[in-house]
């Protein structure tokens, strides 16, 4: 049985917790009119240069890739970064309405379940089981689930929404396999995924601008470059990308695929405190319950 280590614990809840921010970010930049394609490559971009600067200074020259099975593993999960900061945007652009979106979305403690035990050995116990069920359950009361129109008609945004969250449980078990099978460095992983991530975002872009498919939603530059908005930019690169993914793959170096999908799940809990705090939206009753519910799951998955 794998050592409990409490660090890698610690490390994935705040990168949960650090994820929160990101909703913020996207929603005052989608005000000053920039497209989800520039968001993402700025992310993408401050991201790349804070991580070589880190392991410029604590390891340097041992930060590439050195074997084909690892750059394999950096390109492909470059492009299911890619994907996974797309296709939400887009499941809610075809029609899905945003609750059904975060409803499917976090179902992706379930498919980290499923590939894990195929990719990575990693067993099943009734704890973890109990821990995703309880998990997934807490975040449907979070959105109250119970008031979602057209709850059981489908639609196509639903299969993107679906789709990402099949994207994201393989973001999170490359995290772990790329650190402790491939043996790279957990900030170095990160790195090279995003540079790879980098250039699938600008041959998509350039594919959706050849086929003028995609517009401002995809495309759109702020309507004016004020303090603000770089402000924001700066802001949703740092703490809403680089910050969690550096210290989500640093947890995922540490404790298993399973038990990190349950611990991500704190997500949603501060969402809703980060938007109290600074969006003035209030935290209702079935937030508080379905949040309780999750730190629950979090706590049954991590003993």
């Amino acid at each position: 049985m794998e050592r409990r280590d409490w660090s890698g614990t610690a490390l994935t809840v705040l990168a949960g917790v650090s994820f929160g921010a990101l909703p913020l970010f996207v929603t005052w930049l989608s005000r000053a009119g920039v497209g989800v394609g520039l968001q993402v490559a700025v992310r993408l971009v401050v991201s790349i240069g804070v991580f070589a600067i880190i392991l410029a200074r604590v390891s340097p020259g041992n930060s590439r890739p050195v074997s084909p099975r690892q750059w394999t593993l950096v390109a492909f999960n470059g492009l299911l970064m890619v994907s996974a900061f797309t296709t939400y945007v887009l499941s809610i652009a075809l029609g899905t309405p945003p609750a059904k979106a975060i409803l499917l979305v976090y179902l992706y403690p379930v498919f980290v379940a499923l590939i894990g035990s195929r990719a990575l050995g990693e067993r099943l116990t009734w704890r973890r089981g109990l821990g995703i069920a309880a998990g997934v359950a807490g975040a449907a009361v979070m959105v109250e689930f119970w008031t979602i129109r057209s709850l059981g008609q489908v639609r196509i945004g639903d299969f993107f929404a679906l789709a990402n969250s099949v994207v994201y449980a393989g973001v999170v078990v490359l995290g772990r396999r790329g650190s402790v099978r491939e043996q790279m460095r957990p900030l170095a992983l990160t790195m090279w995924s995003f540079i790879f991530g980098l250039g699938w975002l600008c041959l998509g872009g350039l594919a959706m601008k050849l086929m003028n498919w995609g517009g401002e939603v995809f495309l759109g530059l702020p309507k004016a470059v004020t303090l603000r908005t770089l402000g924001d930019f700066l802001g949703i690169a740092i703490f809403g990308t680089a910050v969690p993914y550096g210290l989500m793959y640093a947890g995922l170096s540490r404790t298993e695929a399973t038990t990190a999908s349950v611990l991500l799940l704190v997500e949603p809990i501060s969402v809703i405190v980060l938007s109290m705090l600074f969006l003035g939206q209030p935290i209702s009753l079935w937030q508080g319950v379905g949040g309780a519910v999750i730190l629950c799951a979090a706590l049954l998955a991590s003993r």
